[in-house]
């Protein structure tokens, strides 16, 4: 059993999985939940029956990887959303989920925060060493419930798009207390809570940070991600700032970009670079995103001294 922020994510057993399709009221009866608002339909009906029960009914298959699991509010005690791993890590360390929220609950978070739970939770598994997920090219919804968890861009095949995740318990400092790999790393604003953010100072410097965050989302500013780099994003005790670059869309940063440093110059200890990136770019637009990508990336690279070292990219 997981809990998140409102939520408690939680596997159903094999009685109450035949509960949880049998009608909306008896899982919840069941679990002291209120029903009213859940209903097993296509395609999970067919999942269920055909894939999740027969595997459940193995006993060398580990049913934490098959079973269905469901994420209710304990505040509204209703059953919100649904999920499932796809069976157990393959041989390559991977693993892959899905899932969905129900009607009456979309737009709420609620799916954000049930992936969240469950990528943390088997990020610590043994032998997991990747997370992939699929969404549909049109599924806008979707794809930025992944973004938001740190999944990035795999491949577009067959109207789908694929999402992977590595988790953070594979992230690791070098003996200098640098970020390895020496590379751009995908992760989420909670894995840095989590991570990074461990003492006063770095307590004090994330709340600006979140701080120009939520003021960029009140003047209604389209920041596509940020990347994190300095001591903040390494095993420094006492950071003196936080230096990032805030990526947003290419036609606002051309038109605004003396606003945007003075949005960014009331905060302190942030060193903030504003740099403008093309949405859904044709071949020459996302060309020149690669080449501005590639001069910040070579920055981020390397310290003063030149050494190696990785940064941290947080998809909002």
């Amino acid at each position: 059993m997981i809990d998140t922020e409102r939520l408690t994510i939680q596997p159903l057993t094999l009685d109450q999985l035949r509960l949880h399709v049998a009608d909306n009221t008896q899982l919840e009866t069941e679990l002291g939940l209120i029903p009213g608002h859940r209903k097993v339909v296509e395609p999970l009906l067919s999942i269920i029956t055909h894939f999740t029960v027969p595997r459940l009914k193995d006993p060398e298959l580990d049913p934490l990887y098959h079973t269905i699991w469901i994420a209710w509010d304990r505040q509204t005690r209703h059953i919100v959303a649904d999920a499932k791993f796809k069976g157990e890590p393959d041989e390559t360390g991977t693993v892959e989920i899905g899932y969905g929220t129900y009607p009456a609950f979309q737009s709420l978070g609620y799916m954000t925060e049930v992936v969240r739970g469950l990528v943390d939770w088997v990020g610590q598994k043994p032998g997991v060493l990747r997370v992939m997920a699929d969404t549909d090219v049109d599924n806008l919804a979707s794809q930025r419930v992944l973004q938001k968890n740190g999944f990035t861009f795999v491949e577009e095949t067959e109207g789908l798009i694929w999402w992977q995740f590595i988790p953070e318990s594979r992230m690791k400092w070098d003996a200098r207390g640098y970020l390895v790999p020496y590379e751009r790393i995908p992760t989420s604003l909670e894995t840095v809570r989590r991570m990074l953010v461990t003492n006063d100072v770095r307590v004090g410097l994330w709340a600006t940070f979140e701080q120009l965050l939520s003021e960029s989302e009140r003047l209604k500013i389209p920041i596509l991600c940020v990347w994190l780099d300095g001591s903040y994003a390494s095993l420094k005790t006492w950071p003196n700032d936080i230096d990032m670059v805030i990526f947003v869309e290419q036609l606002y940063h051309s038109t605004n970009f003396g606003f945007l440093n003075k949005v960014s110059a009331r905060f302190a200890n942030l060193h903030v670079f504003w740099v403008g990136s093309w949405v859904e770019p044709d071949k020459l637009q996302q060309s020149i995103n690669e080449i501005v990508q590639f001069n910040w990336q070579t920055w981020f690279n390397s310290d003063k001294d030149d050494n190696p070292k990785g940064f941290l990219e947080i998809k909002l």
